[in-house]
């Protein structure tokens, strides 16, 4: 540990001393003053009023003194609390005070005391002194300058006063002087090495919070930064493949496989990120299951045709899930992935079925299966069943240890059951969701279709304006590209009788502003509702959902999501 560290940790050991010790001193007085006062009962018949009196009035003006004190810092702990220095002398002035209390207690009453009386009173001396373990271990000399005088005097006064008793009756005190602070050097040494230890366990649960903090707030910043050139290779990536030329053919085919390994990589280390910290919550609503699953088909189905496998969805139509579907979405994605990369022949099989009450999801496939002695394994981070040799293409071993945090956050079992060369399925089940009303069930209207796809593009990295605009412009569509917000207003105002039929734009951009201000911002310029696509470079999907688009793509972006979206929202 650094000298700073070793600083900081002995002036918390300090501070939570003085707490532990300040916490108990006032509940010590009151018992002590009892306890005094009891003293009289066995001495009672043989002490004169005077006696009686100077005794109750001493208690009375240190219990006096000492709980006004008390009370002064408990109305200005905030700032006494910090004094540990100062209190400490206080407290070490008021164990002298309440010690020449009893120092005072043989003069007045071993007078005419017999050997009972005098044993009765020691062991009550031995009980008062042994009872404050908090003090006694936290702060020793405080202890020390209470019971040191109390013993001192006890063995003084029966050794010169009282020579006919037995010797271990005259030494009693001064043994048990000796053994109390024994015992409380004992207890001081495990107690504050408790203390070390929690506070230690403290700091460095503190520490690896702030470094988590810290390495969760880097991903999410270089999260945008490092999508947008994924993003561009992509887009100019499917450019080549589109050229008539088998060699280009071919090269793109590669490039393309490698740029969605790296996306897919990134994903999962920032979901993996994200789930860890804790940040994830899981937001349970009402949603129909057939447009997650046409997504996470037509996502997946170039990836299965490239291996010529079939891939199938068996679900019951208007299927409902009362779960979150981001969640949901991102866990059959996952599973959907896995299948396709460890199947070689066959098919990649999701199915769906709602029974009592619980809607059944499963992912079959006719992979190269599990060993089932690895079936609790395959769960765990950066596991692999079949990659010795970490091919990049077949990722980190990240994909169903997410599966498995996304399937408890959504309070979903999740069941395995896998043959070595048989294949795999995947189990999980959802509560299933409430019916729609017949009002809820009528069709939505059709966008109008458009001869010529007109659409807005901003997004501050010129990379991905030009890639954009490029491929969209090989679609045949007209292309409005800006990379402020400003310049896209200065423009569009001017253009009074072009109205676009999309609006991509990225998730932050220069300036402070942010896709939902060119939302808002092109919203008012055209007074009517245009189709919004999210562009996002963010690793927090649930935080791109917040911002009013009719659908979001998380960078990079493969071209045919891109052009399947831009047709579903333009109504072509």
């Amino acid at each position: 540990m650094t000298a700073n560290g070793n600083s900081v940790l002995q002036s918390r050991i300090t501070q939570e001393r003085h707490n532990l010790f300040m916490a108990e001193v006032g509940s010590r007085m009151v018992v002590s003053a009892v306890i005094a006062l009891a003293v009289l009962l066995p001495f009672y018949p043989a002490l004169s009023n005077t006696q009686i009196a100077l005794w109750a009035g001493y208690i009375l003006s240190i219990s006096t003194v000492s709980l006004l004190t008390v009370a002064y810092y408990n109305r200005h702990r905030q700032r006494e609390s910090q004094l540990t220095v100062k209190w400490h002398a206080i407290n070490i002035a008021m164990a002298l005070l309440w010690s020449s209390l009893w120092c005072m207690a043989p003069f007045l009453f071993f007078t005419q005391a017999n050997t009972e009386q005098i044993l009765v009173f020691l062991l009550i001396v031995t009980l008062v002194s042994s009872t404050p373990s908090v003090s006694m271990g936290v702060y020793p000399d405080i202890f020390l300058s209470f019971i040191g005088p109390v013993f001192l005097s006890l063995t003084v006064y029966l050794n010169h006063y009282h020579g006919e008793q037995a010797w271990l009756i005259r030494f009693i005190p001064l043994i048990t002087l000796a053994s109390l602070s024994l015992f409380s050097l004992y207890i001081h040494k495990a107690q504050l090495n408790n203390i070390r230890l929690r506070i230690e366990a403290e700091l460095a649960h503190r520490d690896a919070e702030r470094a988590n903090r810290s390495k969760n707030r880097f991903l999410a910043a270089i999260s945008h930064d490092l999508r947008q050139p994924l993003q561009a290779a992509t887009l100019y990536a499917s450019l080549i493949r589109d050229q008539h030329d088998e060699a280009s053919h071919q090269i793109s085919r590669k490039l393309l496989s490698a740029l969605h390994s790296g996306s897919e990589l990134l994903d999962q280390l920032l979901m993996l990120s994200h789930l860890q910290s804790g940040s994830f919550t899981a937001h349970p609503r009402d949603f129909c299951l057939d447009d997650c699953v046409d997504k996470l088909i037509n996502e997946s189905l170039p990836q299965a045709r490239e291996k010529g496998l079939r891939l199938h969805s068996d679900i019951e139509p208007g299927l409902r899930l009362y779960a979150d579907p981001l969640l949901v979405t991102q866990i059959l994605r996952n599973l959907l992935s896995n299948a396709i990369k460890y199947t070689e022949r066959g098919e990649v099989r999701l199915n769906a079925r709602q029974l009592n009450g619980q809607v059944q999801l499963s992912v079959t496939d006719t992979g190269i299966g599990i060993d089932p002695q690895r079936h609790d394994d395959v769960f765990d981070e950066f596991i692999q069943v079949d990659n010795a040799h970490r091919a990049l293409e077949n990722g980190l071993g990240l994909g169903l240890s997410i599966v498995k945090r996304l399937c408890s956050l959504s309070g979903a079992s999740l069941e395995l059951s896998s043959q070595l060369g048989r294949g795999s399925c995947f189990r999980l089940s959802l509560p299933a969701g409430r019916p729609l009303s017949a009002d809820q069930q009528a069709p939505e209207p059709e966008l109008p279709a458009h001869c010529t796809l007109r659409i807005v593009v901003v997004d501050d990295d010129v990379r991905i304006t030009e890639s954009l605009s490029e491929v969209l412009v090989e679609w045949g569509a007209d292309v409005y590209a800006y990379n402020r917000l400003s310049d896209a207003l200065t423009d569009l105002s001017r253009r009074d009788t072009m109205i676009p039929d999309v609006i991509l734009c990225d998730g932050q951009l220069g300036e402070g502003h942010t896709a939902l201000h060119v939302f808002q911002a092109l919203a008012k310029l055209y007074s009517k509702d245009i189709p919004r696509v999210l562009l996002s470079g963010m690793s927090d999907a649930r935080q791109a959902s917040l911002i009013d688009a009719n659908a979001t793509l998380l960078k990079p972006i493969d071209a045919d999501t891109l052009k399947r979206t831009l047709l579903e929202l333009s109504g072509r």
